[in-house]
């Protein structure tokens, strides 16, 4: 029907699409596409971080192939050879862990082809002891005690290294019980500082992100960190 030459609709169904409804349309079917974007973007994360996790689990059980946190070592001796400068480390760590001492690698050489020559591993209280505090009145404890126990090795033609020197007596008490206490041994590997920050993202409370961690390692007595160092690590990754 026509009216001073204007169209006018006779039926609401046959009324023309208004402007809003079209944008309403459009703006649904924009919310629904970014929706579905969103939910392949997380899934996409979810996954990378899954094999971010197997290949850390992979690289931790190459490590722990070296040697096994149980072994039962024998104390070094020279002429003890290995396959390489990690099997030494590997090897020194757990010797120290077994007999009660902290360790730290002193001094090292590269040769002229840029390999490294050799390299010493000796007992933390190896050294003077310095108290750094200003404060006459309250001295801060001395940890060196000048203690002479070491290992040195040494690179071979074949790259296997042999231990050239070893140093076996203590001017301290060794403590087997409190060795993985150690500063040196309380370090957290790269798979279980993913897990815990994962976890922490999920909402999970830092007691119960610890407890999934002792859990996993069969024990309280496994781990050479506490809760606090767990969450002292969660309040770090939260603030990069």
């Amino acid at each position: 029907m026509a009216e001073n030459g204007v169209a006018i609709p006779s039926d609401e169904n046959d009324a023309p699409t208004s402007v809003s409804d079209a944008s309403n349309s459009s703006t649904f079917d924009n919310e629904d596409h970014m929706s579905s974007n969103e939910k392949i973007v997380i899934d996409e994360e979810e996954n990378e971080q899954k094999l971010e996790i197997e290949k850390i689990e992979e690289k931790k059980h190459e490590i722990n192939k070296i040697l096994d946190e149980n072994e039962i070592v024998l104390e070094p001796k020279v002429g003890m050879m290995f396959n390489s400068e990690e099997e030494v480390r590997a090897y020194y760590t757990q010797y120290a862990k077994q007999a009660g001492f902290g360790v730290s690698k002193r001094t090292s050489k590269l040769g002229h082809d840029g390999n490294l020559k050799y390299f010493t591993i000796s007992c933390v209280n190896q050294g003077k002891a310095r108290s750094k505090a200003t404060n006459a009145l309250k001295p801060r404890p001395k940890k060196n005690l000048g203690c002479k126990a070491k290992i040195n090795a040494t690179c071979c033609p074949d790259g296997k290294f042999t231990l050239t020197t070893v140093v076996l007596d203590h001017v301290h008490t060794l403590s087997p019980g409190k060795a993985r206490y150690f500063r040196c041994r309380k370090k957290m590997d790269s798979y279980v500082k993913r897990r815990l920050e994962l976890n922490d993202k999920a909402g999970i409370r830092n007691s119960k992100n610890y407890k999934s961690i002792v859990i996993e390692a069969g024990g309280f007595e496994k781990l050479p960190f506490g809760e606090k160092d767990c969450r002292n690590h969660v309040d770090k990754a939260r603030r990069l």
